[in-house]
């Protein structure tokens, strides 16, 4: 085949079967042969680990990288991304919409990737320098320059606009997580979660947890919010099936916070279907 049709990528390399050009006879990602090396011997965490930062990584961050999985494949029924893919089950959308749904949601500034990549910026920039930190967090819309698709903050992020204290949940997952990469990011935000929780008046959020494991994992900006896209489907897809099943008769409607500005009452909508006439 000529070289000029030729997709040009480091991640993936293949040997064509001397049968069938078109059919692999071996598959590598990064140098590791797929079902000689990859396939025997390496766990999904690994494998992910691999294709996303090119390299194989040690014990320490298998580890750390594994339970980071475990703790975000549900993010938890208040979750943004949760909840829109059990809106589009309940509402009897396809899979693919329902995940879809988890992901352009997920994508966002509240929990989100944007947010994973907006602390893992900040985290260049701020060190861990308390004071920096601070005065980052105070001020998060200081460093834009350009205007994009992402709204100005009006929260400092990393911590939770929402609620008054940080879940116990949380705190457990910050505390095991932390044990299994001492003296990274994750020591520094244990150690200075209340004070900053103090001085910003809201509480800690998955998404700082999130960012610093990913720093701990030696991760870059583009590459954690990615991964974190993908982490937390399982638990959204888990729930988008199981409200499919229930149907939308048993999803709640949170009718009592709906106020229509102009409500057509019983103008609108007759059992003919058609509109009635004034």
């Amino acid at each position: 085949m000529s070289g000029k049709y030729c997709y040009k990528t480091r991640i993936w390399q293949e040997q064509a079967d001397e049968r069938d050009p078109f059919v692999a006879a071996r598959q590598s990602v990064y140098g590791y042969d797929v079902n000689t090396q990859l396939l025997p011997g390496a766990g999904l965490t690994e494998y992910l680990y691999l294709l996303f930062s090119g390299r194989r990584p040690d014990r320490n961050e298998c580890q750390l990288l594994d339970k980071l999985a475990v703790f975000l494949a549900h993010p938890g029924l208040r979750e943004p991304s949760v909840l829109a893919a059990m809106n589009a089950g309940a509402g009897g959308s396809t899979q693919a919409a329902a995940l879809i749904a988890a992901i352009s949601v997920g994508a966002g500034q509240l929990g989100g990737a944007q947010e994973i990549r907006w602390l893992m910026d900040a985290a260049a920039r701020c060190n861990k320098s308390l004071q920096d930190w601070l005065e980052t967090l105070k001020a998060p819309n200081r460093h834009r320059t350009r205007e994009d698709i992402w709204p100005a903050f009006d929260y400092p992020p990393g911590f939770d606009p929402n609620r008054r204290v940080a879940s116990l949940p949380l705190l457990q997952a910050l505390d095991y997580l932390e044990n299994l990469s001492p003296g990274g990011q994750l020591s520094w935000l244990k150690q200075h979660r209340v004070a900053m929780e103090t001085v910003l008046e809201r509480p800690v959020s998955t998404a700082f947890v999130a960012a610093s494991a990913y720093l701990d994992l030696g991760l870059a900006a583009e590459q954690a919010s990615m991964l974190h896209l993908y982490l937390r489907l399982p638990g959204a897809a888990a729930q988008s099936m199981e409200q499919g099943h229930q149907g939308w008769r048993q999803f709640p409607f949170y009718q009592d916070a709906v106020t229509l500005s102009d409500d057509p009452g019983d103008k609108g909508f007759p059992e003919n279907g058609g509109w009635r006439d004034e």
